[in-house]
Protein backbone atom coordinates (compact mmCIF):
# COMPACT_ATOMS: atom_id res chain seq x y z
CA UNK A 1 0.00 0.00 0.00
CA UNK A 2 3.25 2.50 0.77
CA UNK A 3 3.51 3.14 -3.06
CA UNK A 4 -0.16 3.45 -4.33
CA UNK A 5 -0.97 6.82 -3.81
CA UNK A 6 -4.50 6.72 -2.94
CA UNK A 7 -3.52 4.30 -0.04
CA UNK A 8 -1.29 6.93 1.98
CA UNK A 9 -1.93 7.23 5.45
CA UNK A 10 -3.50 3.72 5.28
CA UNK A 11 -2.67 0.31 6.31
CA UNK A 12 -3.65 -3.02 5.42
CA UNK A 13 -5.32 -3.40 8.84
CA UNK A 14 -7.67 -0.18 7.83
CA UNK A 15 -9.21 -2.65 5.19
CA UNK A 16 -11.35 -6.03 5.48
CA UNK A 17 -12.39 -8.36 3.02
CA UNK A 18 -15.74 -9.60 2.74
CA UNK A 19 -16.31 -13.14 2.58
CA UNK A 20 -19.07 -14.83 0.87
CA UNK A 21 -20.67 -16.42 4.34
CA UNK A 22 -21.18 -13.11 5.66
CA UNK A 23 -17.60 -12.96 7.69
CA UNK A 24 -14.89 -10.87 7.12
CA UNK A 25 -11.24 -11.48 7.15
CA UNK A 26 -8.13 -9.19 7.29
CA UNK A 27 -6.85 -8.77 3.75
CA UNK A 28 -3.90 -11.19 4.65
CA UNK A 29 -6.64 -14.14 4.33
CA UNK A 30 -6.89 -13.56 0.78
CA UNK A 31 -6.55 -17.10 0.03
CA UNK A 32 -9.52 -18.26 2.12
CA UNK A 33 -11.76 -15.32 2.08
CA UNK A 34 -12.44 -14.02 -1.73
CA UNK A 35 -15.81 -14.11 -3.94
CA UNK A 36 -13.94 -16.94 -6.34
CA UNK A 37 -11.07 -17.42 -8.59
CA UNK A 38 -10.15 -15.99 -11.40
CA UNK A 39 -9.07 -18.36 -14.04
CA UNK A 40 -5.24 -19.12 -14.26
CA UNK A 41 -4.72 -18.10 -18.20
CA UNK A 42 -6.71 -14.97 -17.35
CA UNK A 43 -5.30 -11.13 -17.03
CA UNK A 44 -8.65 -9.55 -15.46
CA UNK A 45 -8.32 -5.20 -14.75
CA UNK A 46 -10.66 -2.68 -14.39
CA UNK A 47 -11.76 -1.33 -17.55
CA UNK A 48 -10.62 2.00 -16.58
CA UNK A 49 -7.15 0.67 -17.07
CA UNK A 50 -7.29 -2.54 -19.21
CA UNK A 51 -5.71 -0.62 -22.21
CA UNK A 52 -2.76 0.81 -19.86
CA UNK A 53 -2.42 -2.91 -18.83
CA UNK A 54 -2.44 -4.60 -22.59
CA UNK A 55 -0.22 -1.95 -23.47
CA UNK A 56 2.60 -2.94 -21.09
CA UNK A 57 1.68 -6.57 -21.53
CA UNK A 58 2.33 -6.49 -25.39
CA UNK A 59 5.39 -4.28 -24.74
CA UNK A 60 6.75 -6.53 -22.21
CA UNK A 61 6.00 -9.86 -24.53
CA UNK A 62 7.57 -8.28 -27.30
CA UNK A 63 10.99 -7.46 -25.28
CA UNK A 64 10.66 -10.32 -23.11
CA UNK A 65 8.98 -13.16 -25.23
CA UNK A 66 9.69 -16.65 -26.45
CA UNK A 67 11.38 -14.57 -29.66
CA UNK A 68 13.41 -12.29 -27.48
CA UNK A 69 16.81 -12.90 -26.93
CA UNK A 70 16.69 -10.80 -23.43
CA UNK A 71 18.36 -12.41 -20.28
CA UNK A 72 14.51 -12.15 -18.87
CA UNK A 73 12.17 -14.21 -20.27
CA UNK A 74 8.50 -13.48 -19.53
CA UNK A 75 7.39 -16.98 -19.79
CA UNK A 76 10.04 -18.99 -18.04
CA UNK A 77 10.76 -19.37 -14.59
CA UNK A 78 13.49 -21.92 -14.19
CA UNK A 79 16.10 -19.51 -13.84
CA UNK A 80 14.73 -18.09 -10.37
CA UNK A 81 14.21 -21.61 -9.27
CA UNK A 82 10.41 -21.61 -9.70
CA UNK A 83 8.15 -22.69 -12.27
CA UNK A 84 4.66 -20.44 -13.08
CA UNK A 85 5.69 -17.54 -12.02
CA UNK A 86 4.49 -14.66 -14.05
CA UNK A 87 2.42 -16.87 -16.40
CA UNK A 88 2.96 -20.42 -16.75
CA UNK A 89 6.05 -21.51 -18.23
CA UNK A 90 4.30 -23.18 -21.59
CA UNK A 91 3.11 -19.68 -22.34
CA UNK A 92 3.85 -18.77 -25.70
CA UNK A 93 2.53 -15.74 -26.70
CA UNK A 94 -0.70 -13.53 -24.92
CA UNK A 95 -3.48 -12.86 -26.73
CA UNK A 96 -6.06 -10.08 -26.37
CA UNK A 97 -9.57 -11.64 -25.10
CA UNK A 98 -11.94 -9.22 -26.42
CA UNK A 99 -14.05 -12.44 -27.81
CA UNK A 100 -14.82 -13.65 -24.15
CA UNK A 101 -17.22 -12.14 -21.94
CA UNK A 102 -15.70 -11.50 -18.57
CA UNK A 103 -19.03 -12.74 -17.23
CA UNK A 104 -18.97 -15.91 -18.30
CA UNK A 105 -15.31 -16.23 -16.91
CA UNK A 106 -15.79 -15.57 -13.76
CA UNK A 107 -18.72 -17.43 -13.59
CA UNK A 108 -22.25 -16.99 -12.09
CA UNK A 109 -21.62 -17.98 -8.37
CA UNK A 110 -19.04 -14.56 -8.28
CA UNK A 111 -21.66 -12.02 -9.91
CA UNK A 112 -23.79 -13.81 -7.67
CA UNK A 113 -21.88 -12.36 -4.44
CA UNK A 114 -20.85 -9.20 -6.44
CA UNK A 115 -23.70 -8.11 -6.70
CA UNK A 116 -25.25 -8.98 -3.37
CA UNK A 117 -22.36 -7.11 -2.04
CA UNK A 118 -22.91 -3.60 -4.08
CA UNK A 119 -27.20 -4.21 -4.02
CA UNK A 120 -27.57 -4.42 -0.14
CA UNK A 121 -31.03 -4.15 -0.75
CA UNK A 122 -32.15 -7.43 1.19
CA UNK A 123 -31.40 -6.79 4.90
CA UNK A 124 -31.26 -10.32 5.40
CA UNK A 125 -28.18 -10.64 3.03
CA UNK A 126 -24.87 -11.35 5.38
CA UNK A 127 -22.64 -9.24 2.96
CA UNK A 128 -24.85 -6.46 3.17
CA UNK A 129 -23.47 -3.93 4.80
CA UNK A 130 -23.83 -0.17 4.91
CA UNK A 131 -21.89 2.61 6.64
CA UNK A 132 -22.95 6.21 6.68
CA UNK A 133 -20.29 8.97 7.29
CA UNK A 134 -21.74 13.09 7.28
CA UNK A 135 -18.85 15.35 7.37
CA UNK A 136 -17.98 17.53 10.29
CA UNK A 137 -15.65 20.70 10.70
CA UNK A 138 -12.77 20.63 9.02
CA UNK A 139 -12.41 17.75 6.89
CA UNK A 140 -13.06 14.97 9.57
CA UNK A 141 -15.24 12.55 8.99
CA UNK A 142 -17.66 10.45 11.93
CA UNK A 143 -19.29 7.40 11.46
CA UNK A 144 -22.95 7.11 12.42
Amino acid sequence: LGKSEWANGWSPDDFELLCPGGERAPVTEWEKCNLGLIPPNIVMTRSVIATKIYDFLMKSQEHFGVSSDSEFQLFQSHDYGERDLLFKDSTKCLTHATHLNYMDILGDEFFDLAQSVFSCTDSGNPLCFVTIWKCVKHGTTDKI
